[in-house]
């Protein structure tokens, strides 16, 4: 399932390949620009609640120690090897259709979020949302990891998917994709809890918090696996 999701959106952003994205509404500005949620979290550091600050300090620190990652979103929004296409924007699992008597994808859905955007966007969601033990909500910490066959098939199967439509920088630098999602989603969260929760909706006061420490101690399972299975750091 994992592999052809990820080939799912990938052939929706290959079929686009002659679309004008010019012609693309931006319906989210910035929705995946790391740089801005870096800058957004430097904001919220001002303001933070004092007592969440000083709760969630070791948090800010391991995030500003990978500032790196905002620099390696530059490079790919700022170089031409990098190309700006169609791309779905929120890739998970639950925006394919299946059909339940064959179990085969008919189609990706939800499309309210595409928009023009770049080869990381779509694969680092998936590797965000499937690639882990346990989803965002988990406050298991001891136990989140990545799941390597999980990881391989999200891999594989957008590759596959785009066919020739990668140039060889992007097909380079494809590990990249879930290091940058997963951090920019722990600057949000880990924002917002700093601010006093006024974007993501809680079911619990410390929700935010929980979510944030989940996609960071993700993140830092993601470097992990990548440097001692792919060679791949940034």
């Amino acid at each position: 399932q994992a592999a052809t999701v990820a080939e799912t959106f990938a052939r929706l952003t290959a079929v686009c390949s002659g679309l004008d994205i010019r012609h693309l509404q931006i319906i989210l500005p910035d929705f995946h620009n790391v740089t801005v949620r870096l800058q957004q979290f430097s904001n919220a550091l001002e303001s933070a609640i004092p007592e969440r600050l000083e709760k969630s300090s070791y948090m800010v620190d391991w995030l500003n120690s990978r500032s790196r990652y905002a620099g390696l979103y530059t490079h790919f929004t700022e170089s031409a090897e990098y190309k700006l296409r169609v791309t779905h924007h929120d890739a998970k699992i639950s925006n394919v259709l299946f059909d339940t008597a064959t179990g085969h994808v008919i189609c990706p859905v939800d499309f309210d979020t595409i928009m023009p955007g770049y080869f990381f966007s779509d694969p680092g969601d998936m590797i965000r949302s499937m690639a882990g033990t346990t989803d965002e909500t988990s406050t298991d910490f001891a136990n989140i990891r990545i799941r390597p066959g999980i990881y391989k098939a999200i891999i594989n199967g957008y590759l596959r998917g785009m066919g020739a439509e990668l140039s060889a920088a992007e097909i380079k630098n494809i590990h990249a994709s879930g290091l940058l999602l997963l951090y920019m989603q722990s600057l949000r969260f880990l924002s917002d809890y700093l601010t006093g929760d006024t974007y993501y909706r809680i079911s619990y006061p410390e929700q935010n918090y929980d979510r944030a420490l989940n996609q960071l101690t993700l993140l830092q399972r993601l470097e992990e696996f990548l440097e001692e299975t792919y060679k791949f750091t940034c």
